[in-house]
């Protein structure tokens, strides 16, 4: 289907050869002569706009051609993914894993002896749980057992610490030492720590105005002490009154003077 400046186009040049017939009939005309200047520039104005539209469109159909290549080859990609089997896991020395048994094809659980300088090519030694017997298998006939501890994780082939292993020992962190704090600053976790620390020994040793625990206690006299005399008597000490004479009492005898 023409686009529209085509179609204008072609409504033009057959403008122009029916003008180029009058003027063949009659070359002096000088209205005939105009209308065909006027005629042509509009065609050349017209066969421009033309040209860069078909321009427009190569572009534009280029484009979609490698567009729906692209989704062709993703599609395909996609399609070999989901074909070619999964990359087998990496296991480390001393895993528990489930192990294939050739005899009749079933996963028993082993134990992972030694582990291949290439797992993907080369084979690991395993032994079976409960039978004894060891076996070389390849990575794809070995899988994780999901019943076992956390050492079973598929682990990484350079190094023999599993990634359970591997993310455990970096989750903990070592205390920080004295001297390290001194070197690099208390932290504010640190400045709180310290400062309820310095509260609690206030409070024990009865207040920062007190004496320290060092300091020998100054010694007061009770005022309820007794003399190291035995012969002593008890009396209030440094009330500033002598102690109390022990007086001897006895029988009141009434006379005739007392009645009266």
């Amino acid at each position: 289907m023409p686009t529209p400046a085509e179609s204008e186009l072609a409504g033009y040049q057959f403008t122009l050869t029916q003008v180029d017939e009058q003027l063949a009939k009659d070359p002096k005309n000088a209205e005939y002569t105009a209308l065909r200047e006027n005629i042509t520039t509009l065609i050349d104005m017209l066969t421009e706009q033309v040209r860069q539209e078909s321009e427009l469109k190569t572009q534009q159909q280029h484009q979609q051609q490698i567009q729906r290549k692209k989704k062709e080859q993703l599609a395909a990609q996609s399609q070999q993914a989901q074909k070619s089997p999964p990359r087998p896991a990496w296991y480390s020395e001393g895993a528990n894993v489930l192990a294939k048994y050739a005899a009749d094809g079933k996963f028993y659980p082993a134990t992972v002896l030694t582990v291949p300088e290439d797992p993907e090519t080369e084979p690991y030694t395993i032994t079976y749980k409960g039978y004894g017997n060891t076996e070389s298998l390849f990575a794809t006939e070995i899988k994780p057992d999901p019943d076992a501890p956390y050492h079973s994780a598929p682990a990484d082939p350079k190094s023999s610490q599993s990634v359970f292993e591997k993310v455990s020992s970096s989750s903990r962190k070592r205390p920080a030492t004295t001297d390290e704090i001194k070197s690099r600053g208390p932290s504010k976790k640190e400045l709180e720590q310290m400062e309820k620390q310095n509260s609690w020994k206030q409070f024990a040793l009865g207040g920062s105005k007190k004496k320290s625990a060092t300091a020998p206690l100054a010694k007061h006299k009770s005022i309820f002490s007794t003399p190291d005399d035995p012969n002593a008597k008890v009396g209030v000490v440094g009330s500033g009154k002598p102690m109390t004479q022990f007086v001897q009492r006895g029988k009141h005898i009434f006379t005739q003077d007392d009645d009266e």
